[in-house]
């Protein structure tokens, strides 16, 4: 994931951002990826135990990505959003700002809690 023209298209596996995670000692409120097709359940496990919340896209995303302006300014301001609510802001200006820019192109971009990725995973356990 996240091929970089600027390292000759190096990119991450899985494996490579569970291992940088654990090695920062984090915990984050929510963990975003703004890259296609990352809302699978392979990414849902990884990000398990170093994040609360998931926000990923499991469609294609237009070249715009998110619009970070709005909900980056209103977490600056107040840093005490509580994530759920600045995850549905990152989610409506998405949709919003990509339906400017890309018109003819579907969007999707979801949020989802730990408690909806342990039951998945239980389910296929």
């Amino acid at each position: 994931y996240g091929y970089d023209e600027n390292f000759g298209g190096d990119s991450m596996s899985l494996t490579e951002m569970s291992r940088a995670l654990g090695d920062a000692s984090v915990h984050l409120d929510m963990l975003g990826f703004d890259a296609c097709l990352m809302a699978n359940f392979e990414t849902c496990l990884m990000a398990a135990p170093y994040a609360d919340y998931l926000i990923a896209s499991e469609e294609p995303e237009p070249g715009c990505g998110w619009y970070y302006t709005d909900w980056i300014g209103k977490l600056s301001e107040s840093c005490g959003i509580p994530p759920k609510r600045y995850g549905r802001q990152i989610i409506d200006d998405y949709i919003t700002e990509s339906g400017w820019d890309s018109p003819s192109m579907y969007s999707t971009l979801g949020m989802l809690g730990k408690t909806a990725r342990r039951r998945a995973r239980s389910e296929t356990a």
